[in-house]
């Protein structure tokens, strides 16, 4: 028996499991690992008989199979032929049935109806009261004529009077010049503001250029809705909203420019 070769499998052994126990599962490759130092460790120490573990589980084996063999040829000298044993007859006993006895049946009762007293009507005649056709019946009065609804008027929209621009605010609603074709396809004209963005822009909007205020962006929405030509809308913008929510501000202008060109598309 070698000391230090079973020295060597022990640590391996120790090393591998410390490495397992730290994990929750286990792997197949760690699994068959540990089964190979273990069976190296068992052999080490059969090492002393000059035989592997395999060689002995063989030779083992080799012995259970002789010894089942011959203890097979034993019973097979030892025990004699079977003997047939023919079947003894036995009669069939039918069980005896005792008479039951008849219960008497319980009599007929006959249904009697209840009476009924029955009234005699009157000998009365019965009195008919007749219409008189001859008197005269005022007509119905004729149905109220149906009252018409008149819409109320809608309101007009005085947009404010045209003031001067600074430079950075005509530079904001310049229109810059279209050269891509996708740009050219983009010009078309829109009806209404708010069925021409899409959630994704309308929220850009609102954010970024109405600081959050869903309010403030709908109304301006409106009243642009409501005006008739981009010149319109270009003073309503400037005088009431530019200022106000800060697009001169370097970090929304090329927001307003998008929004201004949307504008600009619905007077198209």
């Amino acid at each position: 028996m070698d000391s230090n070769k079973i020295k060597t499998y022990l640590d391996k052994i120790n090393l591998l499991y410390k490495s397992v126990s730290s994990d929750n599962k286990i792997s197949r490759i760690e699994r068959d690992l540990m089964l190979s130092y273990i069976r190296d460790l068992y052999d080490a120490f059969l090492e002393e008989d000059g035989t592997t573990s395999k060689e002995k589980l063989s030779k083992s084996s080799n012995k259970v199979k002789s010894k089942s063999k011959k203890d097979k040829e034993k019973q097979k000298s030892s025990t004699p032929p079977p003997t047939y044993t023919p079947p003894v007859y036995q009669p069939k006993v039918e069980p005896k049935v005792e008479p039951t006895e008849e219960k008497p049946l319980p009599p007929k009762t006959t249904y009697v109806p209840p009476k009924v007293e029955t009234k005699i009507p009157d000998s009365k005649p019965p009195v008919f009261e007749v219409e008189d056709k001859r008197k005269t019946t005022t007509p119905p009065p004729p149905p109220a004529p149906k009252p018409t609804y008149t819409p109320p008027p809608k309101p007009t929209y005085t947009p404010p009077p045209s003031a001067k621009l600074s430079n950075e605010m005509t530079e904001l609603f310049t229109e810059e010049t279209v050269k891509e074709l996708s740009q050219k396809l983009s010009q078309r004209p829109i009806k209404d503001l708010k069925t021409a963005m899409g959630i994704n822009e309308r929220f850009l909007f609102i954010n970024e250029l109405f600081h959050g205020d869903k309010g403030a962006y709908n109304a301006t929405i409106d009243d642009l809705n409501r005006l008739n030509s981009f010149e319109e809308a270009k003073s309503y913008l400037a005088a009431s909203v530019v200022n106000q929510m800060d697009w001169l501000e370097d970090k929304r202008i090329r927001r307003a420019k998008d929004f201004i060109q949307l504008v600009r598309r619905r007077y198209l």
